[in-house]
């Protein structure tokens, strides 16, 4: 997928931005963010959207839309504080470090997905304690099997491909999309944002049932 012209010059802007207000203690420079209720580009396909904004398993949608092998590949874990954005939407104190979980959706141990993944220990204390370790296991998955768990609308963003949210080893040449939601369980909220690498390209395959 090609982004529109409008999009290519909104992303500039947010990428002078977002660096502007980077601190130095900044993990990287923080997507803009914008919730899908206020989302308007026109120009974004539907076929692209269908993805981008579809509400159900991203996992449960490759593994049954696709004749691929599908896969998670593990990049890290580890207990860091989380971005300004982030932290906000949690509503925690800014005091409080969570466990971050970066991720690679594979198909045929080719990388589509970037995924990332905030969960503060509240979260990982009683019936929740197994997230802490997934291993190579889809947390997407194992959240949607988690009775009485409720997922927030998205927020999207249009990143460049060279953006370092993006681990340095998936820099792409192309600008990608993504998307965030949190899920919640009582008063516990996880945070998951997925963004779709120039690899993801669903709408230009035959594959899809």
């Amino acid at each position: 997928m090609q982004p529109s012209a409008v999009s290519i010059i909104l992303l500039e802007i947010v990428s002078w931005v977002s660096a502007v207000k980077a601190g130095p203690d900044q993990e990287s420079i923080e997507p803009l963010w914008v919730s899908v209720d206020n989302f308007n580009d026109k120009n974004l396909l539907q076929s692209v959207s269908d993805w981008l904004l579809d509400e159900a398993s991203l996992t449960d949608r490759l593994i049954n839309f696709y004749k691929e092998v599908f896969s998670v590949k593990p990049l890290s874990q580890s207990w860091t504080l989380p971005l300004e954005s982030e932290i906000a939407l949690l509503e925690n104190s800014g005091n409080d470090k969570a466990l971050i979980r970066k991720v690679i959706l594979c198909l045929d141990k080719r990388p589509v997905v970037f995924a990332r993944s905030i969960i503060p220990k509240i979260a990982i204390e009683g019936p929740l304690s197994h997230l802490q370790n997934l291993g190579d296991n889809s947390l997407g998955a194992t959240l949607f099997d988690t009775p009485g768990i409720f997922r927030s609308s998205f927020e999207v963003a249009l990143i460049s491909g060279n953006n370092p949210y993006l681990p340095q080893e998936f820099f792409q040449t192309n600008p990608v999309w993504g998307r965030r939601s949190c899920f919640s369980i009582s008063s516990n909220k996880i945070i998951v944002s997925e963004i779709f690498l120039n690899t993801f390209e669903p709408w230009t395959l035959n594959t899809i049932k």
